[in-house]
């Protein structure tokens, strides 16, 4: 199991908090027990992702079969290599820092990019030098823009995301890109782009056949209702 960075949308901690992160002691065991947890080093982060990492570091170390720090390794078992790239900036962030994975087997290659935004060149060309068959990446955070995402950053997102769809036969996008109404809309320019050299682009409901159900840019909406009828399955 591996662990990018120290956001709570990308990995459990071990304290209850049901309204906002959906999380409890009792499913964080379950989760990492028995687990080889292969996670970002918390040392070269900001004060309080690098408390974070302390504190799930020190808590899994009790449960987990081995806790390693990822951090510009790589791991293999068997024919399958798993290469972790140097810490990488987070999207638009100059001080927070994740890890990208290339999970590799004799006939393909599969790259995570979490929060990947599409705004830095070093990572994505990173992601090109590992030719991957399939890349699961997050899209750029439409919803900060003339926030926290100017104009130029967006189009430097969607030139480096368009570079990247030309080059990877199937490449999933999601996470942050999903928080905005214009997604699709989005989604549908990489995809016009990639079907010209016979590649693919999928969100991740897409991939497993379902329709996109945009819970989080509707969340101002769903939160003034009491009872959508939604549930959390773990």
């Amino acid at each position: 199991m591996v662990v990018s960075h120290y956001h709570f949308d990308h990995y459990t901690p071990h304290f209850e908090d049901w309204q906002w992160i959906g999380s409890s002691p009792e499913f964080a065991q379950k989760l990492y027990r028995g687990k080889i947890l292969l996670a970002k080093d918390f040392k070269d982060l900001p004060p309080i992702q690098r408390k974070r990492g302390y504190l799930f570091q020190k808590f899994n170390r009790g449960i987990c079969k081995e806790f390693l720090t990822a951090d510009g390794k790589s791991f293999k078992w068997g024919r399958v290599v798993l290469e972790v790239s140097p810490p990488q900036p987070h999207g638009l962030s100059t001080s927070a820092k994740i890890l990208m994975f290339a999970l590799r087997q004799p006939a393909s290659c599969l790259v995570y990019a979490p929060d990947l935004q599409g705004t830095r060149q070093e990572s994505v060309e990173l992601i090109l030098k590992w030719e991957p068959s399939v890349l699961i990446a997050g899209g750029p955070p439409l919803y900060l823009a003339g926030y926290r995402l100017k104009k130029e950053e967006i189009e430097t997102a969607t030139s480096n995301l368009l570079k990247l769809v030309r080059e990877i036969p199937l490449t999933i996008v999601d996470h942050h890109l999903f928080r905005s109404l214009d997604s699709q809309e989005y989604l549908q320019r990489l995809a016009v782009e990639a079907r010209k050299t016979g590649h693919e682009v999928k969100s991740a409901a897409e991939l497993l056949g379902q329709k996109p159900e945009l819970l989080e840019a509707s969340r101002k909406e769903l939160y003034q209702k009491p009872d959508q009828g939604i549930s959390i399955r773990y």
